[in-house]
Formats: C-alpha cells, sequence, structure tokens
C-alpha cells in the first residue's frame, strides 16, 4: 500500500534498472520535476528489480531524488501482476481520488495527455 499526499494528479513510473527506455524516460523526468511540482502532479516511482542493491545504487547515482518503491517479491501482490503491466516503461496517470485517468508507455505522452486536458 502507498499512502497518497494530498495533490491533484499522481503519476506512477513503472520501471526497472535493466530497461533502456525506462532510463532514457528518467533523464527527461529529471529535466520536469519543476514542470511536475508546479502543476501539483505527484510523481511516484514503483520498480519491480528484484536487487534491492542494484536498484538502490542507480537511485543513487542518476541522483533520482523522487519517492520511489520497489515491488514486493510476491508476484501475486505486485502491482504489475494486479494490473497485467509487462510493457515497460508503463505510466499510469492517476486523479486526486485514486482513479486511473491514463495509462501509456512514454512520459513524452503523458506529458502531452496532461497539457492537453489538465493544464490552460
Amino acid at each position: 500500500k502507498i499512502s497518497l499526499p494530498k495533490s491533484e494528479l499522481y503519476l506512477i513510473d513503472l520501471w526497472f534498472v535493466s530497461c533502456p527506455p525506462c532510463l532514457r524516460d528518467h533523464k527527461l523526468i529529471k529535466d520536469k520535476l519543476e514542470w511536475l511540482k508546479n502543476n501539483n502532479i505527484e510523481l511516484i516511482g514503483i520498480s519491480t528489480d528484484n536487487n534491492q542493491q542494484k536498484w538502490k545504487n542507480y537511485l543513487k547515482k542518476e541522483k533520482i531524488n523522487w519517492v520511489n518503491y520497489r515491488e514486493q517479491e510476491n508476484y501475486n501482490k505486485r502491482i504489475t501482476t494486479q494490473l497485467l503491466i509487462n510493457v515497460f516503461p508503463t505510466y499510469i496517470l492517476l486523479d486526486k481520488e485514486g482513479k486511473i485517468i491514463r495509462r501509456g508507455n512514454s512520459f513524452t505522452e503523458i506529458e502531452m495527455f496532461i497539457k492537453n486536458n489538465y493544464l490552460l
């Protein structure tokens, strides 16, 4: 379970360390952190990595300083299992009630959706 801080929108980033498209998107996301914050969008990363040390090293080395969690090892309790996610990265945009608004596989795609539907 994740307690969501009060925000208008939540962007869940599902990824893993050995995923080149995930790592490319992280570079884009780092440049957009201020934009996300200014638009009251809470970014939460959830990694599917089994190797905790490799995951922690990546977060530290790449200065990934937004909230990040690692899925638990019980396969049936994983969010990726429950939501049938098998392509990475996957982004899930939630409203303030936690309802899924949009799902996509590119940060740029989600960014454009937000700009076209939620921003003036």
